[in-house]
């Protein structure tokens, strides 16, 4: 069994040099493939046709351009997400500026601009007073600078504020 093995073996390495040296000598395969079995031709040969060539083109198209749509809709909207983010760190660090201050803010409409991570923020509050005389009410709302008064307020925070230290 085992020297029917290394006939075997001998056989397909003698086969496979053969062709190797065919390829290389003749410039041309032969008739053999370098690793297998001679080259059975039917005839006719065979492969796609420029239609079908054409209909796999068309479909591949279709399906990139449903591919650069969609990860055009995630870049917005991971965007958008950044920018909320932001929105709310800027609203509250100013309502931490606001805390800090030696008195509280006048009731009416607070305006302020500010700069983080590179952008301008718009931020506008409104204070009102509570039930408590000692309570104020502040509504801060950040919008893009760049976007103006009439943009989307990114951000909406609500918090108290005491009247005097």
């Amino acid at each position: 069994m085992f020297t029917s093995f290394l006939a075997l073996r001998q056989s397909y390495r003698a086969n496979r040099f053969k062709a190797v040296r065919a390829y290389f000598g003749n410039g041309r395969l032969s008739g053999y493939f370098i690793s297998r079995s001679p080259i059975k031709s039917s005839g006719k040969e065979r492969g796609f046709t420029l239609l079908e060539v054409m209909i796999a083109l068309a479909i591949l198209s279709v399906a990139s351009a449903g591919l650069v749509t969609a990860a055009g809709g995630y870049l917005k909207q991971t965007q958008r997400i950044e920018d909320k983010v932001l929105a709310a760190w800027v609203a509250d660090n100013w309502l931490n500026e606001l805390r800090l201050a030696d008195k509280a803010p006048v009731i009416g409409v607070l305006k302020a601009e500010a700069n983080m991570a590179g952008r301008q923020w718009l931020l506008k509050a409104q204070v009102s007073q509570t039930n408590s005389i000692h309570l104020k009410r502040l509504d801060i709302e950040i919008q893009r600078a760049e976007d103006g008064d009439e943009g989307a307020v990114l951000s909406l925070l609500t918090a108290f504020l005491r009247e005097t230290r």
